[in-house]
């Protein structure tokens, strides 16, 4: 298979992968994340692998009310978290981020608050598709042997922030049928496969 029909059999599949993402609600809709709960959710994910998170952040969701709690009801039922995030690092960063957010003040530069969590904010709560999580390792695993940021960046530079979030779900399970459908030129069988996110 010659390098340009492999660019195009790749852009293929990974385009059939994030319609299917988007139409079946894999990831929420990027319009739909609401800023601060996106924030706290990103807290919990920071160096942890998303099959740890999960438990946590479904947690954080339910005793909270929904994810569009504000940071004033956070503050005020703060003590509850003691039983959802093990991490009292965490636990301080949620509180002071969340005073920030109470206040109306950035909290881009919070200590603890490092370039990941600021990117993968802005890919949750904007409609900017040029973002790039390129130093995230769990994406950088999920990509080998499917394609490179080089190659995205020149195949498809209006779907990175798309694609990182593709990436980001993707499950071991999934990045092998991406990679047998591109090697063997068969479309995804994603529709009965939701295990792979």
């Amino acid at each position: 298979m010659d390098s340009t029909n492999e660019t195009e059999i790749v852009k293929k599949v990974l385009t059939e992968a994030i319609e299917f993402c988007e139409v079946n609600y894999v990831f929420d809709p990027v319009r739909d994340q609401p800023p601060f709960a996106t924030l706290l959710g990103l807290i919990v994910e920071q160096g942890r692998r998303f099959s740890v998170t999960r438990a946590i952040r479904k947690k954080l969701w339910t005793t909270f009310v929904g994810k569009t709690f504000s940071p004033e009801t956070f503050l005020s039922q703060f003590d509850r978290l003691d039983t959802i995030e093990p991490d009292a690092k965490r636990r301080d960063l949620m509180r002071r981020v969340a005073t920030r957010f109470a206040a109306g003040n950035d909290w881009l530069n919070e200590k603890g608050i490092g370039p990941w969590t600021r990117s993968a904010h802005k890919i949750m709560c904007s409609n900017d598709s040029s973002i790039a999580l390129e130093g995230d390792s769990h994406i950088r695993n999920s990509m080998k042997g499917i394609t490179s940021w080089s190659q995205l960046k020149a195949m498809m530079p209006e779907k990175l922030s798309q694609l990182s979030r593709l990436f980001w779900r993707l499950s071991r399970k999934g990045r092998l049928h991406v990679i047998h459908c591109i090697h063997e030129r068969e479309p995804l069988q994603l529709k009965r496969a939701i295990h792979f996110f």
